[in-house]
């Protein structure tokens, strides 16, 4: 097992940082309607699906190496966000319950 999947991961979570970073610098200018422009939940889907697919690369690598500890911890945090995340994204699309969304992501 070579260390392509080691290196392909942390290349996608350092898009996966930038990013978020970009996104944090935009909330900060703009503030809490960000959320509600038409073009957020498409951003958002691609920084999980970014977030994703460096996730399960460097689950792959723990899974090859043998990083019991490593990939059972990683495995639960993936599912945990592929849990929260569709509910975050109904939100967002439906109209009437987008005033919800704020609240539901500070919990």
């Amino acid at each position: 097992m070579n260390r392509d999947f080691y290196y392909f991961g942390l290349f996608f979570l350092a898009l996966y940082l930038i990013a978020a970073l970009f996104q944090s610098i935009i909330f900060f200018q703009i503030g809490f309607e960000m959320p509600y422009l038409h073009s957020f939940a498409y951003w958002s889907l691609v920084l999980i699906g970014t977030a994703l697919i460096g996730s399960l690369l460097m689950l792959r690598y723990f899974y090859h190496q043998a990083y019991k500890f490593a990939f059972i911890t990683g495995a639960i945090t993936v599912f945990a966000g592929f849990c929260q995340n569709p509910w975050v994204h109904l939100l967002l699309m439906l109209k009437r319950i987008q005033p919800y969304y704020v609240p539901a992501g500070i919990f």
